[in-house]
């Protein structure tokens, strides 16, 4: 937002194909100032937003300080949602989501609720599997708790979405809803499809 662009997580490598699971998390400010914020639990390829009070929401990835190689390991994805205060410059776990995604796609809805879409089962930085799925979720802030959507139960892969989806984009009308474009579909490449999600209103 007004403030500046927040850095959070990700994978870092020593120089060679190994990498591992960062922890680290930055507010880089619009004038290129750089203050480091304390640690979140290590994660990769999770997806972020940020709540109306300036904290911020981390959902999924993958987790773990093991190392692995960059073309051909992988790691479970997590449930796990953290939360960064952003007065004390602290994260702390707050929930969990029904599908341990990594991936995913991550779309803020009226303050209150998030979206949660796609996503993998396991995930490395080149190496791709077979798991994407296509259940969406929807994440309350005010309680930190969430509801599959169009039928998913906890554990499925299938509904919701057109088709299963890693990192499909996300455009959101404030008046409509969401819809969801391309992506990876893990077992054939890139996903042409789309999905529209109408915004919850009750």
């Amino acid at each position: 937002g007004k403030d500046g662009v927040l850095v959070a997580g990700g994978v870092h490598t020593d120089g060679t194909s190994d990498w591992e699971v960062a922890a680290t998390s930055f507010a880089v400010g619009l004038t290129g100032s750089v203050d480091r914020l304390g640690d979140m639990e290590p994660v990769a390829a999770h997806a972020m937003v940020a709540l109306d009070n300036g904290d911020v929401l981390a959902f999924g990835g993958v987790e773990g300080d093991g190392s692995g190689h960059l073309f051909s390991s992988t790691l479970p994805a997590t449930s796990r949602v953290q939360r960064l205060d952003v007065e004390s410059g602290t994260w702390s776990t707050v929930g969990q989501m029904r599908i341990a995604r990594a991936g995913l796609t991550a779309t803020m809805l009226d303050g209150r609720y998030v979206l949660l879409a796609g996503g993998v089962a396991s995930w490395g930085p080149l190496a791709f599997d077979d798991s994407a799925n296509s259940c969406v979720e929807l994440y309350d802030v005010d309680n930190d708790s969430s509801v599959m959507l169009d039928g998913c139960q906890e554990g499925d892969v299938a509904g919701g979405l057109a088709s299963p989806s890693q990192s499909p984009v996300a455009l959101f009308d404030p008046a409509f809803g969401v819809l969801f474009a391309g992506g990876i579909d893990g077992a054939n490449g890139a996903n042409a499809t789309t999905a529209f999600y109408a915004l919850p209103r009750d």
